[in-house]
């Protein structure tokens, strides 16, 4: 699995395999996805693999809308794990530095309320939480 390419999971996101692989699987990857639309996160990765190639390639990211691509990776992290989600966003750099973009740039997305996954809080009390 983990030699499998990021182009292979962007695929396989891909509405031909609706039926066959989001309906009875695929949409388990997901368990903080609601309502559970295989496009809102296909749509998503599929921008984050055309940044991952332009970044890959050495190719110019300066006229890309980079707070909407860090939105996007936030988005289906949070679908995945909230918890990773939010450790992300705790860590990045990237909204700093976009910030410090010199010339115009474009406004910052917000996610409108029925898109943000909140981080679930758990108490088990168990060492697994550590």
């Amino acid at each position: 699995m983990s030699e499998l390419g990021f182009g292979f999971w962007r695929y396989l996101l891909s509405a031909r395999y609706e039926q066959s692989l989001w309906t009875p699987a695929l949409r388990h990857a997901f368990p903080e996805l609601r309502p559970q639309r295989r496009r809102e996160v296909a749509d998503r990765v599929a921008r984050l693999h055309l940044l991952r190639n332009r970044l890959a390639h050495h190719e110019p990211i300066h006229r890309r809308d980079l707070a909407a691509d860090h939105a996007d990776l936030i988005f289906v992290a949070s679908a995945i794990c909230p918890h990773a989600a939010a450790w992300i966003e705790r860590n990045s750099t990237v909204t700093a530095v976009v910030s410090r973009r010199p010339g115009p740039r474009p406004p910052a997305p917000r996610l409108p309320r029925a898109e943000r996954i909140p981080v679930a809080r758990r108490r088990t009390g168990g060492d697994a939480d550590r």
